[in-house]
């Protein structure tokens, strides 16, 4: 028998949140609550039942803050939380993110893919837009790096082209196929640059890449370690949505 999952929805419009009840039904969601903003949720805890995803239509609004987000958490330990949003503008996306939210869903999203999606976020996955190649999070004015662009710095040249790949959302078998490698080989990469740059998954860690503007770092120090004889592949566009 197929698992039920648990959902509620934070919608201060009646009509939308019927949309994404809709979107759901018979898909194997059951929308628990129905709450009309973040605090009346947390007044509403602890749940019922266990909630496994919270889906928080901000279509409209500003987001809610990282201090707001930490609540609700603690409020709904283990649920995941994502935005439901309308616009795909890159700061939205990136505050978002910087926010700690699991996912950020477009509106537009094909009525078939959105439970779907909704799936992933569940299992674990973050689900963002793809941000442009020129949105990146500018460097400080000094030029040092942020701590998650020095974590780049412990991976390895091989750990570094197999980065570049994973962000292009390629599967292992493309990734060894590129590089000449074994898929065996890719794992133990993947495996390793998800413990050194802390990343829960593989679109964490591409998020980190695009998030940060990572590329002209691994470039540069793919091309260092290795005396020039190797080239970093070019990042591109990385989504768990795009999978569909």
């Amino acid at each position: 028998m197929r698992k039920i999952y648990q959902v509620s929805v934070i919608d201060s419009d009646s009509l939308s949140s019927e949309g994404v009840k809709h979107a759901l039904s018979g898909r194997g969601f059951h929308i628990v609550n129905r709450w009309r903003s973040v605090s009346e949720a947390i007044d509403c805890a602890p749940p019922a039942v266990n909630l496994e995803a919270i889906l928080l239509n901000q279509a409209k609004n500003a987001l809610p803050c990282e201090e707001t987000v930490t609540e609700l958490r603690r409020a709904y330990p283990g649920s995941r939380i994502a935005l439901i949003g309308e616009s795909s503008d890159p700061d939205r996306i990136k505050d978002a993110i910087k926010a700690e939210f699991d996912g950020f869903i477009l509106e537009t999203i094909h009525i078939t893919a959105f439970p779907k999606a909704i799936e992933l976020l569940i299992l674990g996955e973050r689900v963002f837009p793809p941000l442009p190649p020129d949105a990146t999070v500018k460097q400080p004015p000094d030029g040092r790096l942020n701590p998650t662009t020095s974590a780049l710095e412990t991976l390895s040249a091989s750990e570094m082209r197999v980065l570049a790949l994973l962000a292009n959302a390629m599967a292992n078998k493309v990734i060894a196929q590129d590089l000449g490698i074994s898929e065996s080989t890719v794992k133990v990469h993947v495996k390793a640059i998800l413990r050194k740059t802390g990343s829960r998954n593989r679109t964490d860690a591409a998020l980190l890449v695009q998030g940060i503007g990572a590329k002209p770092y691994l470039d540069e120090l793919a091309n260092k370690k290795l005396n020039g004889v190797i080239r970093a592949p070019s990042l591109g566009r990385a989504s768990s949505i795009e999978r569909f």
